[in-house]
């Protein structure tokens, strides 16, 4: 037996005696960011810094994952100081642009990797989709980096509507890629148009760890049917014209995620879940867990106008928890909801099964967590507190008119809410519809004003016993930040992990359009749309006018989104250092000149300014909306 066999061998051994002992004991690697202080070379573009943390999933198995290569497979180098004549094989002889970085990524052996230089920028000059069946599960293909630790993660820079990384499948599931793994890498747009990150019809088994996607007109977009099992973790969107993240998945998981500045109106999101485009899709069990959401749709004013987290179309088991939602005091519209799971298409919908808890929110407005068409729901252990004296209601169900299903099943118990607000349709809890719902344990404190109840009922829940819950009407401004301070104690919780800013140089680049994808376009009908008159919350119906809304489609072809992104830190936050009012969210301006050197007007921080895209194509999204 030669020593090569007796090497895999050998391998192979000590690979089932760590699965056996098990890995308790086995830390993930921190990213280069985060495991020393080195300072980049000083370059043209300074990178918003945000503080925050990751809760990292201690897993052996997904560290084997991520490793394909010592399994066997081949490594193909990157770098932008190489040349695509070379043979990729060695550090020492690099691929060097995008374009050959993607198309060898498009055809490698499953267990291969496709490695990019830390440091390195690969402008896009000619995009190009992945469908790579020889990727999967057992064996999959990671795009990831390489090089010395103390530079940035490799940049990818769009400079016109190209896609940063597009992967697509077939109806045909024969005919999907799946068993991708894509890591540590920057996505940049320097024109505000095209997605970071797309996913269409039947991509599954991906893992996105540790990415930062920013300036893009959506980061993230799931679209078409049959996608499932994809995660995205360790990762930040920031700055997207439109979304953060558009759509859902079965068997998906969103985690551990920092989203800042996404969306401009009141018809954008940080986090859009979505059941699909074919009204006959049903997401299944879909996982939120651990994000932090901060600045949702911020219009002229630097006010939020649009939901953080918003979920429309047809679900069975979503969960949603232990996310940080949070928006500074007062700068927020009565349409700056925090959570709301409910109906917004023209077509059935209904959430059966839906989990909402551990969740804190802070300062958002008119509704925290909201509800509709809710067949079975469990609301417990959030935190709601609002000291702008904006927020109407704490919990709703249902927060607006509903679909054939009619809310049932319904549990809220063992939250914490706070609300500031004088008016006298302000309640902490308020449940109606068609069938009798459980509200119970909820410790709920409110300004002591004639009208105002910590528990309203209406319709079949007229008669709800709010004995059953802690009724506290003694909110006062002498006595705010102590309560304050008492419901966080015991809210969601994590540990600041602080992390260098990158900088980038700007990339020169002619823009060159993308070739499409040999794919059908999906054309989108055009939805004629009577403008939407805001009116505050205070002051809107217990029941909301529906308002029907298009499904979601992609527009696919030569207008197909680019994706760039301008990078920031992966972060959160701990609500728990200082009061909730402080904005402990650092952020900086770029130089002038460069993309994001505006500062928002009215802004109370120093975010920088979304760039619009030069070709506005009209989509309709959550609530009725029609996005620029």
């Amino acid at each position: 037996m030669n020593t090569f066999r007796i090497n895999k061998m050998l391998t192979a051994t000590m690979c089932v005696v760590v699965l056996m002992l098990g890995c308790t004991d086995t830390d993930p690697k921190e990213s280069a960011s985060q495991s020393n202080n080195t300072k980049p070379e000083q370059t043209n573009i300074k990178i918003d810094q945000l503080a925050g943390a990751h809760n990292i999933i201690k897993q052996i198995n997904t560290e084997l994952e991520n490793n394909p290569s010592a399994a066997g497979g081949k490594t193909y180098y990157v770098c932008d100081t190489g040349n695509d004549e070379n043979t990729g094989l060695s550090e020492s002889s690099p691929f060097r642009s995008y374009e050959k970085a993607i198309s060898m990524f498009a055809t490698i052996s499953g267990g291969d990797s496709v490695l990019l230089c830390r440091g390195g920028q690969f402008p896009i000059t000619k995009g190009k989709g992945v469908n790579n069946l020889n990727c999967s599960v057992e064996a999959p293909c990671t795009l990831s980096d390489y090089g010395d630790a103390t530079k940035a993660k490799p940049s990818i820079i769009s400079s016109d509507s190209t896609a940063a990384l597009k992967f697509y499948g077939n109806i045909n599931p024969a005919k999907n890629g799946g068993g991708y793994v894509i890591k540590n890498l920057n996505l940049l747009s320097t024109t505000g148009t095209g997605k970071g990150i797309f996913l269409y019809v039947g991509v599954h088994d991906m893992l996105l760890d540790n990415l930062h996607i920013q300036g893009f007109r959506l980061g993230v977009q799931l679209a078409g049917t049959n996608i499932h099992k994809i995660t995205l973790k360790n990762s930040t969107v920031i700055n997207s014209v439109g979304q953060g993240v558009l759509g859902g998945c079965t068997d998906c998981l969103y985690e551990n995620n920092y989203f800042q500045n996404n969306g401009a109106n009141v018809y954008h999101h940080n986090i859009y879940l979505s059941s699909g485009s074919d009204e006959n899709s049903i997401t299944k069990n879909m996982v939120v867990r651990g994000n932090t959401l901060y600045q949702s749709a911020l219009d002229d004013e630097g006010k939020c106008g649009g939901v953080s987290l918003v979920a429309h179309g047809r679900f069975e088991g979503l969960t949603i928890e232990n996310n940080l939602i949070k928006e500074d005091v007062g700068a927020v519209k009565g349409t700056c909801y925090g959570i709301s799971v409910d109906p917004g298409y023209a077509y059935d919908e209904y959430f059966k099964d839906v989990v909402i808890r551990g969740n804190t929110l802070l300062n958002v407005g008119g509704n925290a967590i909201g509800c509709a068409s809710c067949d079975g729901a469990l609301i417990e252990n959030n935190t709601i507190i609002d000291e702008g004296s904006v927020l109407v209601h704490g919990i709703s169900v249902p927060v607006r008119t509903e679909d054939t299903v009619k809310s049932k099943n319904i549990t809220i118990r063992n939250n914490k809410i706070l609300l500031t607000k004088n008016w006298n349709q302000t309640s902490g809890v308020r449940v109606g519809g068609f069938h009798p719902m459980s509200v119970e344990n909820n410790d709920i404190y409110l300004a002591d004003y004639p009208l105002s109840e910590c528990v309203r009922g209406t319709d079949k829940n007229i008669d709800v016993d709010d004995t059953l819950n802690t009724c506290n009407k003694t909110v006062s401004a002498s006595n705010i930040k102590g309560l304050v301070q008492t419901l966080l104690n015991d809210s969601y919780k994590v540990t600041p992990v602080q992390e260098t800013p990158v900088q980038e140089t700007p990339v020169q680049e002619t823009p060159v359009q993308e070739t499409p994808v040999q794919e059908t376009p999906v054309q989108e009908t055009p939805v004629q749309e009577t403008p939407v008159q805001e009116t505050p919350v205070q002051e809107t119906p217990v029941q909301e006018t529906r308002v029907q809304e298009t499904r979601v489609q992609e527009i696919l072809g030569s207008q197909a989104s680019t994706e760039n992104e301008l990078l920031t830190s992966s972060i959160q936050r701990n609500p728990l250092q200082g009061s909730v009012s402080d904005n402990r969210f650092v952020s900086t301006t770029y130089k002038a000149g460069s993309l994001f050197s505006i500062s928002k007007k009215g802004s109370t921080n120093s975010a920088p300014v979304k760039p619009v895209a030069p070709n506005k194509t009209c989509q309709v999204y959550a609530r009725g909306r029609c996005m620029m």
